[in-house]
């Protein structure tokens, strides 16, 4: 989730929080985790497994103009038999982007076997969702009757389904989660209740960031 840490999370989704601990037996990391200033900074070292001077000597995501040279480790994900499924949402500066508002340009190819973002960028540009304030950034809560977050989870929720008895790495990028924590927490918890009902987390490692 963008903009939330550690501390935000066990104050704005205590259920979710509590959920995770006691019935998925979660391991919390509790240190100061933090290696840069923003979400850039800190998730791109992340993917690429490289500690963050390093990554940003390969590859500085405010300059390049595409980031396919970045040092990202999809190809050695496919190596080990995954698909790769990638969401994220397009209310806040989007970490690989597709025709967004914001400066990066994301990449000329996609690396991705199922990309929801394709679905997202739709659903944000064709202004379906409807605005606060008349502002136009980082506002966007619905599409049409549908809340932007229940949309993310519900395509997390499918995508888990959908790969129960196969080999999938999943990733889902959100900024709507933290910005209505009383009705999301209910939602995401929810979700995770179903998944582990339906067995869709068997053999599963489920990060929270």
């Amino acid at each position: 989730m963008r903009s939330t840490s550690r501390l935000d999370f066990l104050w704005d989704f205590p259920k979710t929080h509590k959920f995770l601990v006691e019935d998925l037996k979660a391991y919390q990391f509790q240190g100061y985790n933090s290696i840069g200033q923003g979400q850039v900074q800190n998730i791109y070292p992340l993917l690429s497994g490289l500690p963050y001077k390093a990554f940003y000597k390969k590859c500085d995501p405010d300059e390049v103009f595409f980031l396919d040279s970045c040092p990202f480790k999809w190809d050695k994900i496919y190596k080990y038999g995954y698909h790769i499924s990638f969401q994220e949402e397009h209310q806040g500066p989007p970490l690989f982007t597709i025709g967004s508002r914001y400066y990066r340009n994301g990449f000329q190819k996609s690396h991705f076997n199922y990309d929801f973002r394709l679905l997202n960028h739709k659903l944000e540009f064709l202004k379906l969702g409807h605005r606060r304030n008349g502002s136009e950034m980082n506002t966007d809560q619905c599409y049409g009757p549908r809340l932007s977050s229940k949309s993310s989870l519900e395509n997390f929720a499918q995508t888990a389904h959908a790969f129960k008895a196969r080999s999938v790495f999943h990733m889902t990028w959100t900024s709507s989660l933290p910005q209505d924590p009383g009705t999301n927490d209910k939602l995401l918890n929810e979700m995770l209740q179903e998944l582990l009902d339906s067995e869709s987390l068997n053999k599963t490692a489920l990060i929270f960031l």
